[in-house]
């Protein structure tokens, strides 16, 4: 059979209990919201600061993209590998100084250094006149090992945790000139999360990863003033704009204690309530360097308690209006699998309908396997072709040689065909001397000499019955699908049209039908031929 159920039964059988526990399982879950509605936003809003965190990543991922296809495009300027190559160091800050001041302006870029192959800085086209040092960052490290580009958020010498992409600098015959970076202080990073989530963000790190005197040298060179001693372990290295860090002397943190994981709310001297939920910061290394804190206004969740319950139900309720529409999506595709199980399953039954002459399927199992197969390559958008095959003169065959001979040239050939073609090909003895060859996923073109390879095959063959030798000759029609038909009956009526016209054209010959009825000839070959044929 074709069809397990009628569709909309199947739907209907599957969809209606899974809704309605689905249903169930959602009121309960509202009951429970009500029972329990403090634990509940408390948990909404550890999972809301926990999707921030992950966006942040992301947002660490797209500008990774962003300058490494920056970075891409300055590598391939030969003008500046030119200039670099001169070791001319102010012939390549002016190269570079507008193309640098376009990045700062429209990609964020902070940092765009020129190194040596030995990784001494060149130029720091942001801060020109700090140069001569050798750079033992670990992106640096990694992009000398491995040849190969190297990115990751890394603690620099001053203090400044900052997104650094570093590339090897080859010239056209692939010789290391030195290396390329570019970098983006984790501050515009946060600047643009800020805008999309509108939270506020400190980045604290680890004293004990600084030099006090290198922190505040960086501090100043980017305009900030270094406050070293505001809090006992951590200094704040970051923040997005408008965030207040004086709110963080209400954490553990400003204290020098680690505290609690997860969320933790304090109550200000003007009656607020803040949330910090704070994340370990980590290098490219993997080792923590410090904590990301994201603050959050609590204050107005908790005075509109109910508002918030209502729109928490809505959510629910959106949900299941989003998981009907998934079990309804997900249950039309286990009812589309299971038909094609079904036919397959079919396709395989048919195989044992076998003729008992020559072991080949017969011709109710060919046309089965036909329309199987074309629904296939309908699915697939894939070609397939019929071959028509017909004894030649088989009549003179069984008149002068008797029926015995007869059969055993039938055999013969069905033993050829089945080992002419593939495992997943179909081989079906069509009717008396006719034989038919289905070649799914094989085109018109592909299959021209295969059916010339069958035809030479044939005609080399040497039968023997009752003492006596014989050769046979065969007349092969081809069509192909969707080119020359597109439903297997038309498919049949094409391919024994060209069986037909091999025929008129006198025997032992293989003929295809193109569209619109012309034909694309394959003329029969010398025994040379046949011997191309066969090694192909």
């Amino acid at each position: 059979m074709d069809k397990i159920f009628d569709r909309s039964a199947y739907r209907r059988a599957l969809l209606a209990p899974l809704t309605l526990a689905t249903g169930v399982l959602l009121a309960i879950a509202v009951l429970a919201i009500f029972i329990h509605r403090e634990d509940e936003a408390r948990e909404v809003r550890q999972r809301m600061l926990r999707d921030v965190d992950a966006a942040l990543r992301l947002a660490v991922e797209s500008d990774t993209d962003k300058l490494t296809a920056l970075l891409s495009v300055l590598r391939r300027d030969e003008s500046l590998q030119t200039i670099f190559v001169r070791r001319d160091r102010a012939a390549l800050l002016a190269a570079t100084a507008d193309t640098f001041e376009q990045l700062k302006q429209r990609h964020n870029v902070t940092h765009l250094y020129f190194m040596t192959p030995q990784r001494e800085i060149f130029l720091r086209t942001h801060h020109p006149l700090r140069f001569g040092d050798i750079v033992e960052r670990s992106t640096a490290l990694e992009a000398e090992r491995t040849g190969k580009l190297s990115s990751g958020l890394e603690l620099g010498a001053l203090g400044l945790f900052t997104l650094r992409v570093v590339t090897p600098w080859y010239d056209e015959r692939r010789r290391l000139l030195g290396y390329l970076e570019l970098g983006m202080e984790i501050d515009k990073t946060l600047a643009r999360l800020h805008e999309l989530t509108d939270l506020d963000i400190l980045v604290l790190v680890e004293k004990n990863r600084l030099n006090r005197l290198k922190w505040e040298e960086g501090m100043r060179m980017i305009g900030r003033m270094p406050d070293w001693d505001r809090f006992p372990r951590f200094v704040l290295t970051g923040k997005t704009h408008g965030a207040d860090a004086s709110l963080l002397n209400y954490h553990p943190l400003s204290k020098g204690e680690i505290g609690d994981e997860g969320m933790i709310y304090a109550e200000t001297q003007d009656s607020r309530i803040i949330g910090f939920d704070k994340a370990p910061l980590l290098d490219m290394n993997g080792q923590g360097v410090g904590y990301t804190v994201i603050l959050t206004d609590a204050t107005e969740i908790r005075a509109t308690d109910r508002q918030a319950l209502a729109l928490l139900i809505g959510g629910i309720v959106l949900a299941w209006g989003v998981l009907v529409y998934w079990f309804s999506r997900t249950i039309d595709r286990v009812y589309d699998r299971l038909n094609l199980v079904e036919r397959e399953r079919d396709g395989f039954f048919l195989q044992s309908q076998l003729d008992s002459l020559t072991g080949l399927s017969h011709q109710a199992a060919f046309y089965r396997a036909l329309e199987f197969h074309l629904d296939d390559c309908r699915r697939r958008q894939s070609a397939l072709t019929l071959l028509m095959l017909d004894l030649d003169h088989f009549k003179q065959v069984n008149d002068t040689y008797g029926h015995r001979a007869g059969d055993e040239a039938l055999r013969s050939v069905a033993r050829v065909l089945r080992d002419s073609v593939r495992p997943e090909d179909r081989v079906a003895r069509y009717g008396g001397e006719e034989f038919a060859i289905i070649l799914p996923q094989v085109d018109l073109e592909e299959a021209l000499p295969i059916a010339e390879r069958i035809r030479c095959d044939v005609e080399r063959l040497s039968i023997e019955a009752d003492d006596r030798q014989f050769a046979v000759t065969l007349s092969i029609g081809l069509a192909s699908f969707p080119r020359d038909a597109d439903r297997y009956e038309r498919l049949v009526s094409a391919a024994d049209s060209a069986l037909y016209a091999a025929k008129m054209d006198g025997r032992n010959c293989v003929r295809a039908v193109a569209q619109c009825d012309a034909k694309m000839v394959l003329n029969r070959q010398s025994s040379g031929a046949c011997d191309a044929a066969r090694e192909t």
